[in-house]
């Protein structure tokens, strides 16, 4: 019975299932192809050559940064032999940068490839998660313990106003001071100026030339006295204890010595410095802070309050040579420094804020102090940090405050500082935002870092979603509505996406490499995904080309599921995107270079006729003289404008002949053994189906050769350019890119066939539809 078998598309990718089990639109293996829902099955775009930036076996860092007139520039950091940073931008310029002495140790790690950096705004922060976070050695003022502040509250007639001082002598001794003065009566008018309160202390001021009560020392030989209107600062080089007398029941006349209970009982004027410590009537230490007199930068110069203020004799910095350094972009080029307020290279650096109220049991420190900082983004308008089991985030708007700013009361505004709930240890390593959620990874679970409302210190909360294991060595990556991240196990990896359920609104995870879970070798270092083009790129350490992944949502259900890879002569190293471009550093034989991939649209389609793509991996375009050559191997060729194929690369430049030259790659597909369904669907393994061609339906294809190897028979090889004689595109030494169909021969059991489409050459190659017809022998008939 003669048969015929449509293939509608070839864009599913590689399956490792069985041949009965695969979708006809999968294939056995494929290589160097882009699977597109719109165009077909086709060959990947170029790699352009922008820049060679270090010497071969280079470990790095990189990352790239978009700014606000859309360029984009990337940064690369390297340490061998000593560290390097690098900045270019989209076309391979090199951009000068300024790296200071700190900010060289701090990035200077064992290994490179960990640092982690997110771009907010004009910096970009790099994090070490091999360096733990330090506190300065610098400590606040202590708190003089040596002084008491008398303060005359109000004067009354005829009343006695009285301070006692109690020292204590090194040698044991208790020695006594009083100081007197006497208002005079209300008989006088001229007598009210006695009861001026700035009279009153100028008189008890004059106690400094007190006698001791027993040994008639004078009191200035232990200490002083110093008056500021109504208020009076007794000091002394001893420890002291003091106390008033009044004659209204203690309710003129006060006295304040490290600590208050009330901070409306103190004088508005007062000595700059003077600290006391605030405690509660009841006792307590969660609501005691600390207060100190004296000016502010936010007001007019002279006008000292009473401010709060951190603990004495505290730790209150952190060591800003531990902490994340920044990079920024200046009019110069770039600088990259630690934070500690200080100008270098032309640019002043802000600093980490310090701990301006409360000690360590108010206001502590973040709890990455002490830890490593594994991982830093931005979220709602706040600086992240990730260390330990903790989520740490800055002041909301002040990206350098980690600090309360009051600790008498919790404004929305704070720091957060959030850990994990499980019920084992688990070290955070990564952070996605997914929708008005903030996705949490760990190497065993998944939080979800979220709010009722704005996200303020009270309402946060973090609670585990789903429990996966997830490979810390490369970030997960946002595809829009879900989140791609890895795993690694013995020899092989595998991809998960995380997703909302969006009948059941539960959060799940699915392995999108069930169908291929031996394809990923070795662990995976990075993760890359282009939203636009709904394309997902996976490095790993055991691979030198890298995997690719197309996926489709039509509604609710995902027709396109993808894997396929992707080489060339090296090894890709990093992957990022831009929009539609995918950027990379590859390794090849003379160094590591940045290259760049257009998915969208070839840029050499605007220059070349009949708008060709020219699929050639370090690609340079070379439109004249003044455009010098870059170097050239065995393996470079020359394409003209016009679709010829340069052998004298030197001479044509010597002309002037625009054209361009880069290293031609293979692109392969081999399909899947071919099986017969019946109407339901079900494999027909009773027939047996010998095929007898295969048709390809081709678009703007320059050709391709169509491999047939039958089990235990050898390759049968068809080198098919769409060239038709009498047609006006068939002109001679050029490329003819054409649309039609092509028929190759097969003449073999269907199930028994090795069949491959491979191009090795510049020219664009794209497949959108096959089928094949044969005769099907039925050994018996289903009943």
């Amino acid at each position: 019975m003669q048969v015929t078998k449509a293939l509608p598309n070839l864009i599913n990718g590689v399956s490792q299932q069985p041949d009965l089990t695969r979708l006809d639109s999968q294939c056995e293996a494929q290589i160097n192809c882009l699977n597109s829902v719109v165009h077909g099955m086709r060959k990947r775009p170029a790699l352009e050559s922008i820049r060679r930036i270090s010497s071969p076996d280079t470990p790095m860092f990189s990352h790239t940064i978009k700014d606000s007139a859309d360029t984009t520039y990337i940064l690369t950091v390297s340490n061998k032999g000593s560290l390097k940073a690098q900045v270019h931008d989209q076309n391979g310029r090199e951009h000068p940068l300024s790296m200071s002495t700190d900010a060289q140790q701090y990035l200077n790690a064992s290994d490179i490839t960990r640092l982690r950096a997110a771009t907010v705004a004009d910096y970009t922060f790099l994090v070490n998660p091999q360096k733990e976070v330090r506190t300065s050695g610098e400590t606040t003022k202590a708190i003089n313990r040596h002084q008491a502040l008398v303060y005359v509250k109000r004067g009354d007639y005829l009343m006695d106003y009285g301070v006692q001082i109690a020292l204590k002598h090194p040698d044991g001794r208790t020695l006594r001071w009083e100081f007197k003065y006497t208002t005079s009566s209300n008989e006088h008018a001229a007598n009210r100026y006695s009861i001026q309160t700035d009279n009153i202390a100028e008189n008890l001021s004059f106690g400094k030339n007190a006698r001791e009560l027993v040994t008639n020392e004078k009191f200035s030989s232990y200490g002083g006295i110093r008056l500021l209107g109504s208020v009076l600062l007794v000091e002394s080089v001893y420890p002291f204890t003091a106390s008033t007398t009044d004659g209204n029941g203690n309710q003129n006349l006060f006295v304040f010595k490290d600590i208050v209970t009330d901070i409306k009982d103190l004088p508005k004027e007062a000595f700059d410095g003077l600290q006391f410590k605030v405690t509660s009537a009841e006792n307590t230490d969660e609501d005691d802070y600390y207060i100190e007199y004296g000016p502010d930068a936010d007001r007019p110069q002279g006008s000292s309050f009473w401010k709060e203020t951190a603990a004495p004799g505290t730790r209150f910095k952190f060591d800003p040579n531990t902490m994340p350094v920044a990079l920024v972009r200046t009019d110069r080029g770039f600088v990259l420094s630690t934070l500690n307020g200080e100008k270098y290279s032309s640019h002043t650096f802000p600093k980490w804020d310090y701990r301006e109220a409360g000690d360590d049991d108010t206001n502590p420190f973040p709890s990455f102090v002490g830890d490593t900082i594994n991982d830093v983004f931005f979220y709602k308008n706040r600086l992240g940090f990730l260390s330990g089991e903790n989520v740490v985030m800055s002041e909301s708007g002040e990206f350098f405050n980690f600090f309360l700013n009051t600790v008498q009361t919790l404004v929305d505004s704070a720091p957060i500082d959030i850990a994990a709930s499980h019920n084992q240890y688990t070290r955070l390593e990564a952070t996605v935002p997914l929708g008005d959620r903030l996705l949490v990874f760990s190497p065993l679970a998944q939080f979800i870092l979220g709010s009722d409302g704005p996200m303020t210190p009270s309402s946060v909360s973090m609670d585990v979603s789903t429990v996966f294991e997830n490979t810390p060595r490369a970030r997960p990556v946002s595809s829009g509505t879900s989140v791609f991240f890895g795993f690694d196990s013995s020899a092989w990896a595998g991809i998960r996406e995380y997703f909302v359920d969006g009948d059941t609104q539960l959060n799940n995870s699915e392995d999108i490499t069930s169908h291929v879970p031996n394809y990923l070798v070795g662990n995976i270092t990075d993760i890359a995904v282009c939203q636009q083009e709904r394309l997902m790129v996976v490095l790993t350490d055991g691979y030198s080309g890298a995997y690719v992944y197309n996926y489709y949502w039509e509604a609710n259900q995902k027709v396109q599921s993808a894997w396929s890879t992707w080489e060339t002569n090296g090894k890709f190293t990093s992957a990022h995107v831009d929009s539609s471009t995918l950027y990379f550093t590859v390794e090849r034989s003379d160094g590591i270079h940045i290259e760049r991939m257009e998915l969208s649209k070839d840029s050499a389609e605007a220059h070349m006729t009949g708008e060709a793509a020219v699929h050639l991996d370090r690609r340079v375009y070379v439109p004249n003289t003044k455009t010098a050559l870059p170097s050239l191997t065995s393996r470079t060729v020359g394409v003209s404008l016009d679709g010829r194929v340069i052998s004298n690369i030197q001479a044509a430049h010597t002309q002037g002949i625009p054209m361009y030259i880069g290293e031609p790659f293979t692109m392969s597909y081999l399909f899947s053994r071919q099986t017969v369904r019946d109407q339901n669907g079900r494999p027909q393994v009773e027939q047996r189906a010998q095929m007898r061609r295969m048709l390809l339906n081709y678009n703007k294809t320059g050709g391709f050769s169509f491999k047939v190897t039958p089990d235990f028979r050898p390759t049968k090889t068809i080198d098919f350019t769409p060239r038709v004689l009498g047609k006006g595109s068939n002109i001679l030494n050029r490329a003819v890119i054409d649309t039609g169909t092509f028929t190759g021969f097969v003449l073999a059991k269907s199930d028994g066939v090795a069949i491959e489409i491979e191009s090795d050459t510049w020219v664009p190659v794209t497949i959108q539809t096959a089928e094949w017809d044969g005769v099907l022998t039925r050994k018996r008939v289903r009943v």
